[in-house]
């Protein structure tokens, strides 16, 4: 992925959460271009581990390929999930809610799962279902 085509989804990710109700309220850091620096992920498990490691500011962000996680909540984990420049879920991660391995088998579910499928909610058991459509561009 060249960095035009890395700059088109931090900039789609960008107006999404701008959007969202209570990302567009942070301020401490605001949600901005810079909340994506540093942000990319090199593996799915990375990005689940960092998201796990809890007690994020609102309106952070994590993503790795074409799959972005938005902290809603300051200090919390509830995240948007966006595939692509769809945003489709909010999930609660962490403590008595998604734990890891879950966190990180949804992730898998959703990179095979199409940008139609999870706009529909349809991803559930697509990784499971056939591993060999992993895919950081789906």
């Amino acid at each position: 992925m060249n960095n035009s085509q890395e700059q088109d989804k931090i900039s789609a990710w960008l107006k999404i959460g701008k959007k969202n109700i209570w990302i567009r309220e942070s301020y401490d850091p605001p949600f901005n271009e810079k909340s994506f620096v540093g942000a990319g992920r090199p593996s799915l498990e990375d990005l689940a581990d960092i998201v796990c490691e809890g007690n994020w500011c609102l309106g952070s962000v994590f993503y790795c390929g074409n799959i972005c996680l938005i902290n809603q909540i300051n200090g919390c984990g509830e995240w948007l999930v966006i595939k692509g420049d769809t945003p489709f879920e909010s999930w609660t991660v962490g403590g008595w809610a998604m734990s890891r391995d879950e966190l990180l088998a949804s992730l898998y579910d959703i990179n095979a799962a199409t940008v139609a499928e999870c706009k529909a909610l349809e991803w559930k058991g697509k990784y499971s279902s056939n591993p060999s459509t992993i895919s950081k561009e789906n």
